[in-house]
Formats: C-alpha cells, structure tokens, sequence
C-alpha cells in the first residue's frame, strides 16, 4: 500500500481498509484457533452422534490379525484401517480362487492401502504397474458382540468388490481382468455390513476384510485413500454431515462467484472481478468431484469417465483466469502474452480431456501440472516484485497466492505418491478467499470513503453554484439539478420584475477606491439580498452597482420588499457616509409581467438569464427613479393588484412614452420609505398634486403649471435638505435642479420641480 505517513501494521476502526501481513496473520490465527477450539470441544457437545475420534491400533506382525478387542464402537469413534493388509497382484482370491490371469500372484503383507499399488516392489524390486488388478485382505480380531458396523470405502481406483468373511456386501463398479471388462466408477461410499456376514466370524471374534481391486482407466489404482470402520449410525451422521459440509462450501464460493460477476456486468471496467467470479464458479463445481463426490449424489447415473473429466476440467479451467486476474490486477511488461499462453495450453489440454479416454490424458497430467507450477512461479516473482512496489493490496494477495501456490505443490506430490496427505487445496483456496474478501473489504471502504468525500465535495459544489444560479431558476426549469441544465432549455411564465440600483454611484465611486467601493457594494448587497430571499424572491443576476431579482409569489409582496430593502439602506448610510460624506441613493422599479427564463451562451460557456419586454421596461422605470428622486416606482400592472384599500402610500406620477414601448406606461411612487417630513408634505399635497399631473397628461399645461408652481411654494421647513437634487433627463429640469441647490434648506418635492422644467421647457417651446 501507499505509505500515507502513518502506521501500517495493522487496521484501525478508522482505517478499516488498511490491512496489512501481521494482521492478515493474526485474523487467520485467531480463526485456526476458533476452528480448533470449537471442532474439538463445541462440536462433541452440539452434535454428539457426530465423533471424529479414531481408534488407534497397533500394527500387527505381518500375518496376525489387527487387536480391535479395546475398541467400544457403540461409544461412537473410527477405525482407520491403514495397516496390516494382505496385498494379492494379480488374483482375485475370492471370485477366481483357481484361476490366475497375471501368471503366478505375487502376496505382500503388512502393506499399507494409504498408498496406491504403485508404491509397491514386487520381490525383485520392481514395482506393480498401473494397470492391473489385485486383492487386498485384512483380519481382524474385534470384541465378541458389536452393532452393526459399516465401512466408508474412500475413492477406489477404479472398481472394487468387498466381502466380509466372504460374504458379498457392495460391488463398485465392475472389477474386470483387463480393459475390456471392466467398468470404472468414480465413487465414495458408506457400505453397511449385514448381520449374517457379521454373524460368519469366528468364535474368537476373528473377522476377514476382502477388497478385490482392478484399474484400467485411472492413473492412481488401488486403495489409495482411507478407508474407516465404525457403527453403521455413525457413519450415516458423519456422511450426510460431510455431504452438508460439501454442498455449504459450495454454496459460497457460489455466492462470492454471483457477487463479482455483478461486480462486472455493473461495471464492465472491473474485469478483475470477473476473474474472480469464474475463479470461484470452476471451485464451486470442483467440490462436487472431490472427496465425497457429492456430484455423484446429485447424478447418480453419470460415468467414470465423466466423473473424471470433471475433475481434471475444473483444474485446468481454473489457471487461465486464475492467471489474468494476477496479471490484470497488477499488470506488468508482457501480461497479455502470459495470459494467451496459458489460455493456449489449457484448451490443448481441454481438447485432450474431452476428447480421449481417461488413461490417456491421465498420463498427460503431470505436464500440465509442472506447466501450472511454472507459471506459479511466475506470477509468485511477479507478486513479490509488487509487494516491494508497495502496489495497493499486493501484501495481502501474496499471502492468498502462496497458501495456493504451497497447497498445489503439496497436493501435486500427494497425486504422484510423493507425499501422504490429505487434499490441502480446498485449504489454500479458503485462505485465498479470506485474502480477497479482505481485498473487498479494503476497496469496499476505500470506495465508500471517496463516495463520501465526493457526496461532500458534491454538497459544497451545489452549495457555491447556488450562490452563481439560484434553486429557484432550476426549479423554474423543472431541472434537479444543475448536471441537468443544458444550452437552450428555457420555460415563459409570470412574474413580478424588480430592478433596483444606487442612483448616485458615479459620484460614490469618485471618492472611493476601488476595494473600498467593492467593500460597499458587498455591504449593501449582504443587507438587502437577505431580504429578498426571506420574501420568497431570488436575485437572477447582478449588474454592477444594481440587481434584477424576481418574485413568483405577485406584486404586494414585491412593494413590501422594496419598503423594508429602503429602510435598510438607510441603516447601511450610517457606515457609507462615514466613507464618503454622502448617502447612497437606491432607486427601486417594479413591474409584472411574462418573462422567458433560459440558458443563453454556447456549450463550454452558459449563463442563466431572463429575457422578455417586461424585463426591459422594468429597467427603463427604473432609470426614472433618478428623475423623480424617487426610492420606489410601480407600474400600473403592480398598481391594479394593490386594490383601493391598500395600506402602501402611493400616488400617481403619470403616463411616459418608455423607450420599446408604442403606449405610455402608468406610473405610480411608492413614498413609505420617505424621511417622515418628506412623507407629510407628499400625504398633504396628493390630491393636488395628481390632479396636476392629470392635467398635464391631458394637454392642459397652463392650469398643470399653475398648480405645480402653487405645490412648489408648498415646502416644509425643516433641518434637512436633500443631499443631492436630482439628475433629469431633460434640459429644463437639470435647471430646475440648480435652482433648488441654491435654495433655502426645506423639504421640498423633487418631482414638482420636475414637473416645473418639463412644463416650463414646454411653454418655451410653444411660445
């Protein structure tokens, strides 16, 4: 693994994934003693008809019965008969007792059956050939009275018939004299031992054991496994525990193979997994032809010969992709050349298997079997080379491949009669299993870390782009998400436009610098986007020194908005003028109308907007604000909702031809927000001063003029004066501006005097 800094040599709650040999180590120690603890001491107690003690005896003197009198079989236990045989080659000396095939027999004793005949050495040194056929006798000298007893055969190369005291109790497969009569059979069995054989001992408790072996077909022969004697019950419970045994570790390498070959067809990048899901299929299907051969339960009528190919196939199937999950998961120089040779050779020796009779390609086994050592070797130097790479995962899978890598070589001795052990496969295979699932486990957590850590940078990237596209204008899109957003998505709807903006920000900008200007504007808009967002409006977009924000919910709870972002920008003008001697003055314009939200840009390049006439003309009432001096305008589209009874103070500016607009637009101030003198003189002259615009609308200019010079004799006096006049468009009001600066400090109404110059402006024109 990666070394990150910190300590390596075990795994923590916090680190579950980091796995490393010593606890590897330790994981299987602990599991060996459970298994230990619990086969030895919970088993007897859980299953007590289940006892796995053997009886020991003495190995007699060749020709002398084997002493079973101190064995209690009702007490449960085994008796392992490995020693003390008679070996007969060439006769059948209870079906053929006169007639020898092979010429003269030739009788070992004290043989051991543990080995197959091919260990043997006749007188001259020579030993037995495969091929042929014997008889194995054993006597026994068990206690007077015994239960019914029963033998568990092992696997029998390649047919077999037993006798008791020469009596007939099983016959597997058809022992024949050569090839031709005789038919094999691949088989484990459990051979009860009638009464009446048992019933022919002798009175001294003498009782004779007859196996007549032939092998024609296989490349082990004889009695080459073990063979027990127990109760007949026992035998039953410990061969239908073994059968369960067989099937539940099936079972899960099946599991373990369903899991990586979904691992696979979710994502076809994991080829390593698919690998390993085939890995653990050919085992699944390897415990069938092994040991207790449950396939011959689940098939009874299948052949020797099938029985056999299976066997070898599930071998040679398993070093292809045994081989490219190695070389896939830590690749290396010359990888695909490895696998496509030991995919080439496998299919040879496949082809071989289907194709010819047992004897023959048994005969090719060992080749095969030295080719699969090599290419252990191999992928071993391989492994050993990535574990000081410190390649991910690479410690823990060396430890799996040389549980293998050892049981093979173990269990390629055992098959040759090099070594008497049991198969230690299966063993090396489950440690391999363990490591992978450790593997899985690492890259599980692994996995589930970065998911995590991606689900939390994922939060804060939704959490910034919110800050650049509103929730709002997603949902208006009826998107989820921003992933979903593409160029050209748009949707029309109704909507209630607000554009705000700091009427006199050249002048602001002229005595600050540019990081204390940005430093207001940031001030500002931390005041009042709060307000729009708690009002159920979202900000589309800012424009310099302005903002475009947009309320689905309908006008009066965009003028209550527009009241409370006034109020706020006087609380922020304590800290503005501070800076810069002067107040901000924000101008508000609202309108309603449809509007057309979409994406505009190109496809590395997009921006969320809104487009439509409302739109524009939201910003044309809003550059009146300056003429008017005014904090808020509505249109008359956000009028007409208000109804008569409203609460807001307004009053009517009039109509104005609007740039884009063919009809003059009705106008309306709202003055809530105005500095208390300022709103008693607008409360007291309204009357006046909208039927003065009345008349200024409706061509009566003279009497509109008289009555505005009347409202404008109408100041209030009082210790504030505007800060700053206003900016008109029109020559005649910035004239009417001047005047006012050089008044005398009062309240007076900015948009009388607007109404002055344009009327004023009017006349001389006329005039």
């Amino acid at each position: 693994m990666e070394n990150s800094g910190e300590s390596t040599t075990g795994w923590s709650l916090k680190n579950p994934g980091m796995f490393t040999i010593p606890s590897v180590f330790f994981l299987l120690l602990v599991a060996a003693a459970v298994y230990i603890v619990t086969a030895t001491t919970f088993l007897p107690t859980l299953f007590p008809s289940i006892d796995s003690r053997t009886y020991q005896y003495e190995v007699p003197e060749p020709g002398h019965p084997v002493i079973l009198q101190d064995w209690k079989p009702e007490n449960g236990g085994f008796v392992q008969l490995h020693h003390g045989w008679t070996f007969t080659w060439g006769s059948y000396l209870q079906t053929l007792p006169s007639t020898q095939i092979l010429g003269s027999p030739i009788t070992l004793t004290g043989v051991s059956i543990r080995t197959p005949w091919t260990t043997y050495t006749d007188p001259q040194g020579n030993p037995f050939p495969i091929d042929g056929f014997a008889t194995y006798q054993l006597i026994m000298e068990l206690p007077p009275e015994v239960p019914l007893l029963a033998l568990r055969t092992g696997r029998v190369a390649t047919a077999a018939r037993f006798y008791w005291n020469g009596e007939p109790i099983a016959q597997l497969g058809n022992p024949g004299t050569r090839r031709q009569n005789s038919d094999p059979i691949w088989i484990s069995d459990t051979i009860p031992i009638p009464p009446a054989a048992l019933e022919k001992g002798s009175s001294q408790g003498i009782h004779v054991l007859t196996v007549e072996v032939s092998n024609f077909h296989d490349t082990t022969s004889g009695l080459a496994s073990t063979m027990t004697l127990s109760t007949l019950e026992q035998a039953a419970k410990v061969n239908a525990f073994s059968m369960a045994s067989s099937f539940f570790m099936m079972g899960l390498f099946l599991i373990m193979s369903l899991y990586h070959i979904f691992t696979y067809l979710y994502r076809k990048t994991e080829i390593p997994a698919l690998m390993f899901g085939l890995i653990c299929s050919i085992l699944a299907l390897r415990i069938l032809a092994q040991d207790d051969m449950p396939l011959s339960f689940l098939l009874p009528d299948i052949s020797f010969t099938w029985m056999v190919r299976i066997n070898f196939l599930t071998f040679t199937f398993l070093v292809p992709p045994f081989v490219t999950y190695l070389s896939l998961l830590f690749p290396y120089r010359g990888n695909r050349v490895v696998i496509w040779i030991s995919l080439f050779v496998s299919a040879l020796y496949s082809i071989a298997i289907v194709g010819y009779p047992t004897w023959i390609f048994g005969r090719l086994l060992v080749a095969y079997q030295l080719f699969a050592v090599a290419l252990a070797l191999f992928l071993s130097v391989h492994l050993v080379v990535a574990t000081f790479k410190q390649r991910p995962h690479a410690k823990l899978l060396m430890l799996g491949f040389l549980a293998v890598f050892t049981t093979m070589i173990l269990d390629i001795a055992r098959a040759n009669n090099l070594l008497f052990l049991p198969s230690l496969v299966p063993l090396g295979i489950m440690v391999f299993v363990f490591c992978q699932s450790l593997i899985l486990i690492s890259r599980a957590t692994a996995a589930m870390e970065s998911t995590e850590e991606l689900s939390r940078h994922l939060t804060r990237v939704n959490q910034a782009m919110v800050r650049f596209i509103p929730q709002e204008f997603l949902a208006h899109l009826q998107r989820e998400d921003i992933t979903q957003v593409q160029l050209g998505d748009c949707r029309q709807l109704p909507m209630t436009i607000m554009s705000g903006n700091i009427q006199n920000f050249t002048a602001l900008s002229d005595k600050l610098t540019a990081k204390e200007m940005f430093q207001v504007l940031n001030s500002l808009m931390s005041s009042v986007v709060p307000i729009i967002r708690e009002h159920r409006g979202y900000i589309d977009h800012y424009m310099g020194e302005g903002i475009l924000a947009l309320f689905p919910q309908g006008p009066p709870n965009a003028v209550n908005v527009a009241i409370e972002i006034q109020k706020t920008v006087q609380k922020v003008n304590r800290r503005v003028k501070i800076l810069t001697g002067m107040p901000i003055q924000y101008g508000i314009a609202i309108h309603s109308g449809d509007v057309t939200l979409g994406t505009l840009g190109e496809e590395s390049r997009m921006d969320g907007t809104v487009v439509s006439q409302s739109v524009n003309l939201t910003s044309r009432i809003q550059e009146l604000t300056k003429i008017f001096n005014s904090g808020i305008i509505i249109s008359e589209q956000i009028r007409n909702p208000l109804g008569n009874n409203t609460d807001f103070s307004l009053r009517d500016l009039g109509s104005f031809f609007i740039k884009g607009k063919s009809t003059p637009v009705q106008l309306f101030e709202v003055f809530d927000c105005d500095s208390k003198p300022l709103w008693t003189l607008k409360r007291k002259t309204l009357r006046d001063f909208e039927r003065a615009v009345y008349l200024a609308n409706h061509k009566q200019q003279d009497q509109a003029l008289e009555m505005f010079r009347t409202l404008a004799k109408a100041a209030l006096p009082d210790s504030f004066a505007p800060e700053s006049t206003s900016t008109s468009l029109e020559e005649g009001s910035r004239n009417q501006q001047q005047n006012q600066a050089n008044k005398s400090k009062a309240i007076q109404d900015p948009a009388v005097h607007y109404y002055l110059a344009v009327l004023h402006k009017a006349m001389v024109s006329r005039g």
